[in-house]
């Protein structure tokens, strides 16, 4: 049995049994969750498997896509051996099987975990969200000496337009042509990436049920917990007026996240995955090909101004996305480097 134990590479440990004993420990500890886990259950299955929200597409993205590389170097191999008329033996397809267990395996249950947390975060009171976004709101006045998501509107207008909205909209195709180039040319640093891309969520648990905040968006412009708002965030809203393009973008993202029937609440936004998700793209990128720092070290910086821009984030959202986001990178070359001293992993 501990031989068996030791064979298993790192994710076996990370993304498979901690998120297991994160969704066992959420049913046992949280009686609310416990009593709607069906339906949590089936909305989590639904919004993973139907591309539930922009968070989880990227997943499935990433997912769908190193899956049809494989199969395609699978059915290449597969090929050559009926071109040559070599038997083809279970020991051929064996090997295949379990690679993609090993990925598909730990990208399940992460997501999965991932959808059951933001799921369940719709049972959270609207007084309890409402008194944790007015806090981190605060957060970001003391660091700041300004609420972050609102000054920022200042500099609005065509040319802030253009770089904070497509920085952060950007994140979709950064992240996988990144994933894409280290399938290809640099396979250590693909596992390390998609180590860190799943890990990061996983660190950001516990700010999620412990500040379960929402939007500056949701939570200022259209209050959709429905609590008295205060005159000073009153006087900021009146402070601005959107640009064109701030409004189509407005009306695409809150189309996702506001519940139009007021049963649920949107996805905690503290901390910001935009901004820790950007540091590993940016990470590993630069990983890829030293010379795309040119580009990513100015993107990443946009992506996290553009995360506040967009109303979708606080500035101390983006602050400790960043830190989460260095921490991931950080736990994952550490994590690698355990697994090469103490267990014994065939590379998959």
């Amino acid at each position: 049995m501990l031989n068996f134990f030791k064979k298993q590479p790192i994710e076996f440990y990370a993304l498979v049994i901690i998120p297991l004993i994160w969704i066992t420990a959420l049913i046992i500890f949280n009686p609310v969750f416990f009593s709607n886990l069906r339906i949590l259950t089936r909305q989590s299955v639904g919004f993973y498997i139907f591309f539930g929200g922009p968070i989880f597409k990227l997943a499935f993205f990433i997912l769908y896509n190193y899956l049809i590389a494989k199969a395609g170097f699978f059915l290449k191999d597969l090929w050559q051996l009926k071109r040559v008329k070599q038997k083809i033996s279970f020991a051929f397809f064996y090997p295949n099987l379990k690679s993609w267990a090993l990925i598909f395996l730990p990208i399940g249950l992460t997501g999965f975990a991932n959808s059951l947390a933001a799921t369940s975060l719709s049972l959270t009171p609207a007084d309890k969200v409402a008194a944790a976004s007015v806090l981190i709101n605060q957060w970001d006045y003391k660091i700041f000496g300004v609420y972050a998501a609102f000054w920022i509107q200042k500099f609005s207008g065509w040319l802030a337009d253009s770089l904070f909205i497509n920085a952060y909209i950007g994140l979709t195709a950064v992240l996988p042509a990144i994933f894409l180039g280290l399938l290809i040319f640099k396979k250590t640093g693909f596992r390390q990436f998609m180590l860190a891309f799943l890990i990061t969520p996983m660190i950001s648990y516990p700010f999620w049920q412990v500040w379960p905040a929402i939007s500056p968006n949701e939570m200022f412009r259209y209050n959709i917990t429905k609590t008295v708002i205060h005159n000073d965030m009153q006087n900021e809203i009146a402070s601005f007026s959107l640009t064109e393009r701030q409004k189509e973008f407005d009306v695409l993202i809150e189309d996702f996240w506001i519940d139009k029937t007021g049963n649920t609440l949107a996805v905690t936004a503290f901390p910001s995955m935009h901004a820790a998700w950007g540091i590993i793209a940016a990470y590993f990128g630069i990983l890829l090909w030293k010379p795309l720092a040119i580009i990513l070290i100015p993107w990443v910086i946009l992506n996290s101004l553009g995360a506040v821009y967009t109303f979708q984030h606080y500035g101390i959202d983006v602050i400790l996305g960043t830190i989460i986001g260095i921490l991931a990178i950080a736990i994952t070359i550490f994590l690698l480097r355990f697994e090469k001293k103490y267990l014994c992993p065939k590379p998959q």
